[in-house]
């Protein structure tokens, strides 16, 4: 921990303990705040922390701080009461003013700081557990704070914490946070989207009548180009599943990725690319009448852990261990293929291993 970090945690413990005699901690809890301004996936990883509280807590109000770029994802959730907008310029690739200045004048001066003050939350959840995110909960004179020791800071400033651990993983650490409100019956690892039935039978409509093909959804955007296997590679996995008449493919991204999908796509290709040309949600609906995605290491490999889908995920130079990001970020049904470095395996998973992979779960789909 650098100096100005330890700097910061020694001003929240200190700020704790001039919080407790300002802040008036309810007798019971009442409200909660969750904050997870932080990546689509990371969000939808949560969403079990949402039933297990609700489950113990039917009575409290459950609101979730997120911000505009998850949009309504969160839309028809039957555990939390609503959303608060919390752009929070920290932990995100989507906010790109996050300098300390910009940081510290939204702690102080933002709209949604004021309203989030106004809401007289009782206890606020930092699910990643930041310093900024406790500050964030003492600005919004939440009284109970909790927190994650030993990832980016901020327990000092919190009444309970968790203990960072790399192995554990994603949404069983968040339940840990329930077990802090002593919590004991944990619900299924499973992220949770709750769609309409219309958005069901319009996900349904872009695979066609054909009921014979094999749909294939294929995600080849990622937040970062390290992160995300080669777009040749995609290219040249197109040109052999292009070969196989019984595989219908969808090509699925944002804005992002438009650029990326022209590159993949060739004319000749049988290839339906909705790139940036459906909502959020209808991407999920997609995914949820696929028969397989294929993707990168990114939101959409847990929108099929949502939907129990098989996803085989094909991981970058970025990560040495295949197994750990299993461990860390996978689901039921990911197949998470790349480096083993521990074991001497430090090539990428290749195109004819993948192709002959897609081709074997396609066998068990009929």
């Amino acid at each position: 921990m650098g100096l100005r970090s330890k700097l910061i945690e020694y001003s929240l413990a200190a700020t704790k303990k001039v919080s407790n005699f300002f802040f008036e901690k309810p007798d019971q809890i009442r409200s909660i705040l969750i904050l997870r301004n932080n990546g689509l996936g990371d969000l939808l990883c949560t969403t079990p922390l949402f039933e297990m509280i609700r489950y113990q807590y039917p009575e409290v109000k459950i609101y979730v701080g997120i911000g505009d770029w998850h949009g309504n994802l969160l839309d028809m959730n039957p555990y939390i009461d609503g959303v608060i907008r919390t752009n929070a310029p920290w932990h995100n690739q989507f906010v790109d003013k996050n300098s300390i200045f910009h940081i510290l004048y939204y702690l102080f001066f933002s709209s949604e700081i004021k309203q989030l003050k106004n809401s007289r939350f009782d206890l606020g959840i930092d699910v990643l557990g930041s310093q900024w995110g406790t500050l964030l909960f003492i600005m919004s004179k939440i009284p109970i704070r909790f927190g994650v020791k030993g990832y980016a800071g901020g327990y000092k400033g919190t009444n309970r914490y968790i203990e960072f651990n790399s192995e554990t993983h994603i949404t069983e650490a968040s339940l840990k946070m329930g077990e802090l409100l002593g919590i004991e019956n944990k619900p299924s690892l499973k992220p949770q989207i709750y769609l309409t039935r219309k958005e069901i039978i319009n996900g349904e409509k872009y695979w066609g009548l054909e009921k014979e093909y094999v749909h294939l959804a294929i995600a080849p955007g990622g937040s970062f180009k390290e992160k995300c296997w080669p777009a040749n590679n995609f290219k040249r996995l197109l040109e052999k599943i292009n070969k196989e008449k019984e595989i219908k493919v969808i090509l699925l991204g944002d804005a992002n990725d438009v650029n990326l999908g022209e590159r993949i796509v060739e004319r000749k290709f049988s290839v339906i690319n909705l790139i940036n040309k459906t909502t959020l949600r209808e991407t999920c609906a997609i995914i949820k009448s696929c028969d397989l995605l294929v993707s990168n290491s990114s939101f959409l490999m847990h929108v099929a852990g949502a939907f129990k889908i098989p996803n085989i995920v094909l991981l970058g130079e970025w990560y040495d261990s295949s197994r750990l990001h299993k461990k860390q970020w996978g689901h039921e049904k990911s197949i998470i293929l790349g480096k083993e470095s521990s074991e001497g395996k430090t090539r990428l998973s290749s195109v004819n291993d993948t192709f002959i992979l897609i081709k074997k779960i396609n066998t068990k789909l009929y």
